[in-house]
């Protein structure tokens, strides 16, 4: 009897420890399978972002391309005369901006359509009106692009690589200026010339978008008082000349709660 009983407790004791071994590996595959999962699922649904905003960031290239070299004499004339440009910053339509200029265009012409229009014009306050409209223009279509495809920013950037500076010269989010022309939280018009230092690294998605004129096949994550947002970049060329980068950002936040 007490040999009987010793071998069920044995026996018992055995199945115990075989038990546990087995929960053990179980909740280890269970483990490793989870992490698998998720790590697929991180890809896949990181796949599926990237290709969301860039077809934003197509988008908005493909709107600009059909400017062909008037877009390039824009951002020149940006880069040269921002300062002296007032945008005003509750405007709502670009209509009215490019009523006026057609109306100093006609002035200037005086009834000779022979004489140059937009950036070529000889009338500086031509030139002047013009590109007040194309600045708004260009603001509220990348604003309606990240209304639209709801994201939190769009923006184009122009890099300069000696001074390791961005510009941002079509701003998705409007910012504003002072009676002293300078950077404030309110204002009654749009503060333009924005730039700031960004180093190789941490942004290297950002330099690399911009040195290769290719797409790369990642984000750059960023931190900042705008919010965390993984950004993507779609390198602007037209007629084989590199100008600048098309920003598109998703939130860090909304693609991890989905995954």
């Amino acid at each position: 009897m007490d040999d009987n009983t010793n071998q069920r407790k044995w026996t018992q004791s055995l199945l115990f420890k075989f038990s546990l071994i087995f929960i053990f590996f179980a909740a280890i595959a269970v483990f490793f399978t989870a992490v698998n999962t998720y790590r697929n699922q991180l890809r896949t649904y990181s796949k599926q972002c990237l290709q969301n905003i860039r077809n934003v960031g197509d988008y908005l290239e493909s709107l600009i391309q059909d400017f062909g070299d008037e877009f390039e004499k824009y951002q020149n004339y940006y880069m040269e005369h921002y300062a002296e440009i007032d945008i005003p910053s509750d405007y709502t339509e670009y209509r009215t901006a490019y009523k006026e200029y057609l109306e100093l265009l006609d002035r200037s012409r005086n009834d000779d359509p022979t004489v140059p229009a937009g950036f070529d014009s000889p009338d500086p306050e031509v030139r002047n009106a013009y590109f007040l409209y194309m600045q708004e223009y260009w603001y509220l279509t990348f604003e309606n692009a990240r209304e639209s495809f709801g994201l939190p920013y769009t923006y184009y950037i122009v890099p300069d690589e000696e001074t390791l500076t961005i510009w941002y010269m079509i701003d998705g989010e409007r910012m504003y200026k002072d009676a002293d022309g300078n950077e404030a939280e309110s204002g009654d018009y749009i503060y333009l010339g924005f730039n700031i230092f960004n180093a190789y690294e941490p942004y290297h998605v950002e330099w690399d978008s911009w040195l290769t004129g290719e797409i790369q096949e990642e984000f750059q994550e960023w931190d900042t008082a705008w919010g965390h947002t993984y950004s993507y970049y779609t390198p602007l060329i037209i007629n084989g000349k590199k100008l600048g980068l098309i920003g598109t950002e998703i939130a860090v936040d909304e693609v991890n709660t989905k995954i």
